[in-house]
């Protein structure tokens, strides 16, 4: 498994893993910028094979850290690869220095808020009605890095 930037090669397999995941999945157009925005890193965890088993996405402003989408592909799943994709992300925004990272999971995601925990996030909070399909809260993961991390 590797872990490189993401590129347009890459958006039919992340549209598809996106689809299947999410129940207000982004479309290709939303994928297509996020892939182009500047504050935007996008990194996919391909396999031996060159296909793409998972990706992870998220924008830095002024030194702060947002992860919008974390999905790996279900026959892929409970294999490390979410693992692998967040261990990336924490060290890209430890090398940007950044003061934190934050993002939002669905309250019932019990495998994904574990996840989380493991990698030394805290629930901070919730955000009431975040997401629709089926309506439910949103919890608030942050993990604040210290000097000594960046």
């Amino acid at each position: 498994m590797n872990i490189v930037s993401a590129n347009r090669r890459h958006l039919d397999e992340i549209a598809a893993i996106e689809n299947s995941t999410f129940s207000d999945p982004w479309s290709m157009e939303t994928l297509r910028r996020e892939l182009e925005n500047p504050i935007s890193l996008f990194l996919v965890c391909e396999k031996e094979n060159g296909e793409v088993a998972g990706y992870i996405s998220a924008e830095t402003v002024v030194g702060e850290m947002y992860i919008g989408n974390l999905a790996v592909r279900q026959d892929c799943r409970r294999q490390g690869i979410g693992s692998l994709l967040l261990q990336e992300m924490v060290r890209e925004a430890k090398k940007m220095r950044c003061e934190f990272v934050t993002l939002e999971v669905r309250v019932s995601n019990t495998p994904a808020r574990n996840l989380y925990e493991r990698f030394g996030f805290s629930c901070l909070g919730e955000r009431r009605d975040y997401y629709a399909h089926p309506q439910e809260n949103a919890a608030i993961y942050t993990r604040y890095l210290n000097e000594e991390e960046t």
